[in-house]
Order: structure tokens, then sequence, then C-alpha cells
């Protein structure tokens, strides 16, 4: 018992210590250090370093496009490094306060990489942005094990999350603080062992750094269209030596801004796989010469060369095609000197191929529709000098093997093809909630109807905890060989999404000859187009300002069509006071399952001097068309709130 109670004294003497050192060191250490500390170099090369997380170095040079900067907000690590039998640490680290403002200090000992992880320690109060001495901000914290052994490794002492509060202009482009680790008194760094005496160490200071940068411009790139070209579906003969057997592909350029003054591509090599598809001809695309006052150039070679000497090659033969297209100067000066230049985006170049090898199904051949520029660079602009470029985006090519004898094709309908699931085993575009889904099975035998057979239809609904929806329907095959049948989606009173929303899975099967056949087919049920959130670009308007509000969108749908964004504002007594509406294209606009499309559009919306200060609300719609000509809303409302002040 007395032993017990001499080893709690000890403890409670040893942690009182402790916490009056490390206190006595944190606050009020210019009463017992008279003589400024002097820098020492360890011998043992202990080191206290400030690092940025996001390069592992002490530098934190951040580029600003456009004037501003001010908000943005970054980390700064402090570590110990080569310590041995550390027992406690106090760190100070100065800087710039017009420019830095310090936010946090993050220094959870339970953290992995934390000097005294696993350590039993007493913290000292963080202080920071201090400025009684001298015109820096501060960051002073510090910590001390009260439990278990010394550390003789390193880590991380804490985490430092700035705020830059200054912005920088072109006229004032740069500004920068060194991230100072203090070593005299009052305020300083050091590190202390067990006996109390101070371990030796070298500072590694960071150096802070934000440089405006002028806007750079967009940079334009080139891409196939489309970007998967499927050959063979809907299922059936082989399309080899048919006029099935033949399509194009589109070079598209996008993202062209005026300010660059575009005047042609200068080349650009197209490669395929030449044992799936041949070369039928090329041609120029509309985009750049609706651009052109005076016309444009047009040239496109093959590899081999073809339909040339001495051996007059068949272009079918080529490898791959070299296109170049440069708009002519104007004939009276030899320069581009006119002001209307190409922008947004369009057709370049199409080409037509052919298809030449197909096998029976399952085969399938796979290639690619390669794009890359022959001198490193694909732009040019009126001072004939290389315009920077994005990556370009190579299209791909498949064809599915033919199939003859027994066949079933399962789709619905309710889309045209390659929409509506075409084809074996296919997806289909998506259906919003409680529309009618109508699925026909074409039934053929080496591509003969068969009729008056009975196809099974299964449908599944998505595997959800609550409840998983399946239903069973038979029709027999009219003398077409298609069979039909139709259902609701359901939609039950509580929490309806979580039961329908998701993948569905429909298979048809049909027994012919005593070989039963089948195809597999599925398709999303979301919401037809779903606001996910509507944002005011400032938290406060004044009355007879225009708030402005970013909405954003999504949809499923493969088959674009347009949609009314409808935003309306109240005012703090739920009165409304303005409204804005915009028609917006949603959509992928061509085959892309099971990704979601996103846009967004920004609209503005006059405060009246009459509305009633204090909390505004703006909700925002989608619909098909206004309720008054019969239209719909595609998704639930978005809402978020701001400060209508005086």
């Amino acid at each position: 018992m007395v032993n017990g109670e001499r080893r709690r004294e000890s403890m409670q003497k040893e942690k009182a210590r402790i916490l009056s050192s490390l206190t006595a060191t944190l606050l009020i250490l210019s009463t017992l250090a008279v003589f400024p500390v002097l820098t020492v170099y360890a011998p043992n090369g202990t080191t206290i370093e400030v690092i940025n997380p996001l390069t592992g170095n002490s530098t934190f040079n951040f580029v600003q496009y456009g004037d501003g900067g001010a908000g943005r907000t970054f980390d700064a690590q402090v570590w110990i490094k080569n310590v041995a039998n550390l027992k406690a640490f106090q760190i100070c680290l100065e800087f710039n306060k017009l420019q830095l403002n310090v936010l946090n200090v993050d220094r959870d000992v339970t953290a992995a990489d934390h000097i005294f992880n696993g350590k039993t320690v007493l913290d000292a109060p963080i202080d920071f942005n201090y400025t009684e001495i001298n015109d820096n901000g501060r960051a002073l914290w510090g910590s001390a094990i009260i439990a278990g052994t010394p550390v003789t490794d390193g880590g991380r002492a804490g985490t430092i999350t700035f705020e830059i509060m200054q912005n920088v202009t072109e006229i004032a482009p740069l500004i920068s603080s060194t991230l100072f680790l203090r070593e005299e008194a009052p305020y300083r760094t050091f590190l202390e062992d067990p006996e109390g005496y101070e371990i030796p160490f070298t500072p590694v200071h960071g150096d802070f750094s934000l440089q405006w940068e002028e806007i750079p411009l967009p940079k334009p790139w080139l891409e196939v269209s489309p970007p998967e070209k499927k050959m063979g579906i809907p299922m059936g003969p082989s399309i080899i030596g048919t006029d099935k057997a033949f399509f194009t592909i589109d070079i598209v350029i996008k993202n062209v801004v005026q300010e660059r003054k575009l005047i042609g591509i200068q080349s650009m090599v197209l490669a395929w796989n030449t044992d799936l598809v041949c070369l039928v001809s090329s041609w120029e695309g509309p985009f750049l010469a609706s651009f052109a006052p005076y016309g444009t150039v047009w040239i496109n070679v093959t590899d081999p060369a073809t339909n040339e000497p001495p051996d007059y090659l068949p272009i079918s033969s080529a490898k791959n095609l070299t296109i170049g297209i440069v708009m002519w100067p104007n004939p009276a000066t030899g320069n581009y000197d006119w002001d209307t230049w190409p922008e947004g985006e369009g057709v370049i170049a199409t080409v037509e191929f052919e298809a030449i090898m197909q096998e029976e199904y399952p085969w399938m051949g796979e290639g690619v529709f390669d794009l890359q520029p022959v001198f490193d660079n694909y732009f040019l602009d009126a001072k004939e000098e290389y315009i920077p470029y994005e990556p370009e985006k190579d299209g791909t090519y498949q064809i599915t093997g033919w199939v003859l004898g027994r066949m079933i094709d399962l789709y619905t309908c309710d889309y045209p093809y390659p929409y509506g699931g075409q084809g074996l085993n296919q997806t289909a575009d998506m259906f919003e909630p409680q529309k009618t889904v109508h699925l026909q099975a074409n039934v053929t035998y080496n591509m003969d109807p068969v009729q008056y057979k009975l196809v099974t239809f299964e449908i599944r609904g998505p595997i959800n905890p609550v409840y998983n929806h399946t239903l069973i329907r038979t029709n027999f095959t009219d003398t077409n060989g298609m069979a039909s049948i139709e259902f609701g989606l359901p939609w039950p009173c509580v929490n309806p999404e979580e039961e329908i929303f998701g993948e569905w899975t429909v298979v048809a099967s049909v027994d012919i000859r005593c070989t039963v056949v089948k195809d597999w087919m599925w398709f999303k049920v979301w919401w037809e187009v779903e606001i996910t959130s509507v944002v005011p670009k400032l938290t406060s308007y004044t009355k007879c300002q225009t708030a402005e509000f970013n909405i954003f969108f999504r949809t499923y749908r493969m088959q674009a069509h347009w949609a009314l964004i409808y935003v309306v504002v109240y005012d703090d007594l739920d009165v409304p006071i303005g409204k804005a509406l915009a028609w917006v294209y949603v959509g992928w606009n061509q085959y892309v399952y099971c990704r979601f499309w996103e846009g967004n559009v920004t609209l503005g919306i006059h405060i009246p001097k009459w509305a009633f200060v204090g909390v505004g609300k703006v909700y925002a719609n989608v619909l098909s068309t206004y309720p008054f000509c019969c239209g719909h809303a595609y998704g639930p409302e978005a809402s978020a709130t701001f400060t209508i002040a005086r």
C-alpha cells in the first residue's frame, strides 16, 4: 500500500514537473532566457524540417492562374528526423501574417506517423498568430512523454493548415514567405531529453510562394467519332461482301478557341487493324472550311502509296492514312489577316472503311483507330507556329461473329438500334420511373422466322435489401417470328428508389427443336434527369443585386434530348421574388452504358428591392416542358439557402 502510494506520488510529481516545464517553455520562456540562442548544427544529424506533403521537400511553390489566390489552403508538415532519446519537443513556426493565416494545427498522437505515436503524452495548448514579439504570424505547440520510453527515430510533430490571405495580380504577381523554425527566445523551437537537456538539431525551413500566371488558353485535341464502332449487330449472316460491311468514322477537332488563331492541321496519321478493315476513301469535313475565307488545302496520302506508279496498288492495301488541312492565306497580302477564327468543335475529316473479316460466333474481332501526329504536333496558328494540344482520343472497332441456325434476339422496341439492346447479350438505354417497358423477341432459324413458338420472358429488378422484383411471362411468336410482352415499372409507397433504381436484367428463351436458345438484355432505371445540387455562387446577396446559381445535373440517358431547367427564389417570408430558366441538351448522344452524363448551367435572378431580408431559398427543377404543355418533372427538386441582405 505504501509502495503504491509512493509510485502514484512519484508519477504526479513527474507529470507536474513536465507540465510546469513545458508550459513555462511555451508561454513564459522570455522570463527565463535572457540571451539569444544561436543555431547549433547537430553533429548527430538530427533535423527538424518543414515538409510539403505533396512534394516531400521544403518548397511550397504554388501557381495562381489569373488574379486571385486568397482563400486557397495548403498543409505544411513538421518532421523531427534522426533524433535519439527524445522526451519532449516544442515547435515555433513563424510566417508572414499578411500573407498566411493558420486555420488548424493537427498533432493527433494516434496517427501512425506521429513521433510520439503509442506514447502517453502531455500536450501544451496550441497557440498561433501571436503578434506580441514582432510582426510575424506564429504557430506554437509542444508535447512531452509522461508514460513510455523516449523516442529514438523520427516522425511527424504536427501538420499546419494554412490559408493564403493575399491575392496575386498581373501588377503584383508574387507573394512569398519563409516558414521559419524560430530558435531564439522568447518563443522558440527545441528538443529535450529525459534529463532536461536540449538536443541539438539543424532546422530546415520551408519556403512558400504564390506566383501569378496568365490564364492558359484551352488546348484543342482530335478524337475519333464514334468512340466505339460496332459491326455485326444485330447478329445474323456474315456482312462481308455486302453493303452492311461499309461504314465511316469522323475525325473531330474539339476545344478550339479564337485566341489560338488556328489555320490548320499540319498532319496526322490514322492507322487501323488491316486484318479486319480496309480503307475505301476519305474526304474533308466542314469545320475548317467554314472559317476559311479563301478556301483550304486538303492532303491525304496513304502508306504505301496507292493507285500510283509503278505498282498501282489498290487503296484497300493502305496501312495508314496521313491527312493535312490548311487554310489559304489572303492572296492579296499573303497573310492570315482576317478577324474571325475557328472556334468550338467540328468534323475535319471523314474516312470510309469496309469490314473484310468476320468469322462464326462466338468469334469477335477488335481493333483501334489510332491517331498520331507526324512531327509531334498537330495544329498551326497564323504565325505558322505549333499550337499545344491535349492528347488525342482514339476510337475502337468491334465486329461480332456471324450466326446461323437457332437464334433469339431480345430487345426493347421503345428505342431504335443500337439503344434498344438489339443483338446478342446487349444493353439498352435507361428508363425513368413508372414507364412501360415493351419487350420483343425475334426467333429465327437460319434467319427464317420461326412461327408460333412459345417464348419465355423473365425480368429481374436490382438486388436490394427490401424486396426483389421478379416476374415471368410467356407469349407465342407471330408470322414474323416476333413475340412480345410489356410491363410497367413498379413504384412502391415507401423508399421506391431503393427497390427500383439500378440495373434490371431480362432474359428470353425458346425451345427450337429440342434446343433451348436465349438472349439477355440489361437496362438502368433512374430519374430521367436528376438535379444533384443547386449552389449559390455567393453566400450573401443584397437587394437589387443579381444572384447567380450553379445548377448541376446528370442522367444515364444515351439518346440526348432537351430538358427545361427552372429555378425560383423565395425570400425570408417565403414570397417568390424571381425565376430563371434554361433549355439544356442532356445525355450522351451516343452509345454509353451505365455511366452518368453530367452537365451544369448558371442562372441569374434579380433580387428586387421589395424582398424581405433574411434567409433566401432557391429551388431548382428539371422538366420535359411546361406543365401547361403536358410536361412533367424529370426528377426531384433540389434546393439551397443563402442570405438576402439590405
